[in-house]
């Protein structure tokens, strides 16, 4: 079997498929989202471990599980600060909040960045959301040891590994340079 789970922006999702491919269970569980009046858009990851514990607890498997895929929302970034841990039972990471792709408040960076670069930049890539983060919450910029994706994250929950995951071959363009991250004072390590 193949469990597939799926870390959308309102919902996250799993499945079971067999061998063949042919669906034998699916689950649904929501996600709580917190915006505000600046264009903030955010969750929790600890919601991500409880929906992933849940929907893992609903779905009984037909056979054994031989892997696992996991897409996710995004760009959405998350800045975590610690190795994951149990806590009440789940595993999960000490985090900031995640910032979900629809998060607003970096449109100024974006368009820092894209002059910078002279490659379009959107508010919503992991780029300016990092910058922003690092000029609006330095004290939480400084206590992140590195920054994921929604499903990095929960990659990193599963296997204690940190790997980021690029879309496309060319989507550094859209991501970072040293270059680039040298210019604005970020860390390249985190």
């Amino acid at each position: 079997m193949v469990l597939a789970i799926d870390i959308g922006t309102t919902t996250c999702k799993a499945a079971l498929f067999d061998r063949f491919g042919n669906l034998q269970q699916l689950a649904k569980v929501p996600v709580a989202i917190h915006s505000d009046s600046n264009g903030a858009q955010e969750t929790a990851p600890r919601y991500w471990s409880a929906a992933v514990a849940s929907l893992c607890d609903e779905l009984q498997s037909k056979g054994t599980v031989r892997s696992v895929v996991v897409s996710g929302n995004g760009p959405t970034v998350v800045p975590v600060f610690a190795e994951p841990t149990l806590f009440d039972g789940l595993l999960h990471a000490q985090t900031g909040m995640a910032r979900l792709w629809l998060d607003r408040r970096a449109v100024a960076e974006a368009t820092e960045i894209s002059k910078m670069t002279g490659s379009f930049v959107d508010a919503s890539f992991v780029l300016p959301q990092v910058l922003h983060l690092s000029r609006t919450e330095p004290a939480t910029y400084a206590k992140t040891r590195t920054f994921l994706s929604s499903c990095e994250y929960v990659n990193y929950l599963l296997t204690g590994e940190v790997r980021a995951i690029l879309h496309a071959d060319d989507a550094l363009r859209w991501y970072w340079t040293d270059a680039v991250l040298d210019h604005f004072g970020l860390d390249k390590d985190k």
